[in-house]
């Protein structure tokens, strides 16, 4: 959608209004789950969020603006369905200062010519049915009342002639609002100006967390695959300052767990839950829920972390042996193995050379406490918004 020009002070004005509206987000495979959230709450945590925001301004401001147009219009059509009602309420008095304005003011530069021209196609039609007011001005022919302004060949047609380009409006304006709908599915600016902002794929625990923390600033989830969901969906929202706590989190504690698992002579097939024959005898095949949540979205996921990516290739690189491959390799994609490669023989000529040290397998950024012992019970309320 394209709307029309306002100046500076509309636009600010649109703008602020803007901020009070409520989002409704739709996620899941098939968008059938939802979640309201305050625009001005996704503005505040997002760039991203607020860039949509100001340029789905003006689009919502013309959707208000033909709403309340239509809503008048059916009105009338409505009224006029009785002729002589039409007349004693003198409806024409409201319908034509209404359609000049659909004609020559509507918001959207896209569909003006388009409505203005089946509006008045309408208005010259009523010339050839014979839609008149009694009048000494009716002009003898249809090319002398085309030469009359859409003003004076409103003002000159009778009540059913006004009724039936009440009616082109109506329809009109419908066409309008169905177009832009289904550009909504997928224009986010057309979906944010109507209200909504859909999240496809987006898992139910992602979203409601995300909201959570936005009006609260709790970070709460229940494992490590529900942390890296709330990554992925800060990360497609550009929600910076949770992108970077929950990455903080993950690799933090994947680092610890790969730290203390080399500190203590623990094979990494141990923390990735991958059985041997010893573990599957003695029942022992348990995963460090974080590093096999991590390890397997760098394998699986198309664009992974760079930053975990690194750190799996590390401890892969350093942990390797025939066992470990002969479990892993099928679910090794191209790029992970050509910096698996990489890492391997870097850390050859480093035995080699006498350079590496297998005690310094990763490194933690920042000392943070394991971050798996923070886990906090989901606890949220998916119906009601809270402030």
């Amino acid at each position: 959608m394209t709307p029309s020009k306002t100046n500076d002070g509309e636009q600010v004005a649109v703008i602020k209004n803007s901020m009070q509206q409520v989002i409704t987000i739709l996620y899941g495979d098939n968008l059938d789950s939802w979640i309201s959230i305050h625009e001005q709450t996704l503005c505040k945590h997002s760039e991203k969020m607020m860039a949509v925001a100001l340029r789905a301004a003006e689009t919502r401001e013309a959707h208000s603006k033909v709403d309340g147009w239509l809503e008048q219009m059916e009105s009338i059509t409505v009224l006029g369905e009785d002729l002589e009602q039409f007349e004693k309420l003198k409806l024409g008095v409201k319908l034509i200062p209404l359609a000049l304005k659909i004609c020559e003011h509507f918001p959207d530069t896209n569909y003006q010519n388009p409505i203005s021209k089946a509006i008045r196609d309408t208005v010259d039609k009523q010339y050839t049915s014979g839609n008149l007011m009694p009048s000494a001005e009716k002009p003898k022919t249809l090319k002398e009342f085309k030469g009359f302004d859409s003003n004076k060949r409103l003002h000159l047609l009778n009540a059913e002639g006004l009724v039936e380009v009440a009616e082109e409006a109506c329809t009109r304006l419908q066409k309008f609002k169905a177009a832009e709908k289904h550009l909504a599915k997928t224009s986010v600016i057309n979906a944010w100006a109507q209200g909504r902002l859909t999240l496809r794929g987006a898992s139910e625990k992602s979203v409601v967390s995300l909201v959570e923390w936005a009006y609260h600033g709790t970070l709460n989830y229940d494992s490590a695959e529900h942390l890296y969901d709330m990554w992925t969906l800060a990360t497609r929202l550009q929600f910076d300052v949770l992108t970077e706590e929950c990455m903080n989190r993950l690799y933090n504690s994947a680092s610890t767990s790969l730290s203390n698992a080399c500190s203590d002579g623990v094979p990494l097939r141990f923390l990735l839950g991958l059985p041997n024959e010893q573990n599957i005898l003695d029942g022992t095949a348990q995963s460090d829920d974080v590093v096999s949540t991590v390890f397997h979205h760098v394998l699986k996921d198309k664009k992974p972390s760079e930053k975990l990516s690194e750190l799996i290739v590390d401890a892969l690189a350093r942990g390797m042996d025939s066992e470990l491959w002969m479990q892993v390799r099928a679910m090794v994609n191209l790029d992970t193995a050509h910096k698996l490669i990489d890492f391997m023989i870097t850390y050859r000529d480093m035995k080699v050379e006498g350079n590496l040290d297998d005690s310094t397998l990763v490194k933690i950024e920042t000392p943070q406490e394991d971050h798996r012992a923070q886990l906090k019970p989901l606890e949220v309320q998916q119906s009601a918004l809270t402030g």
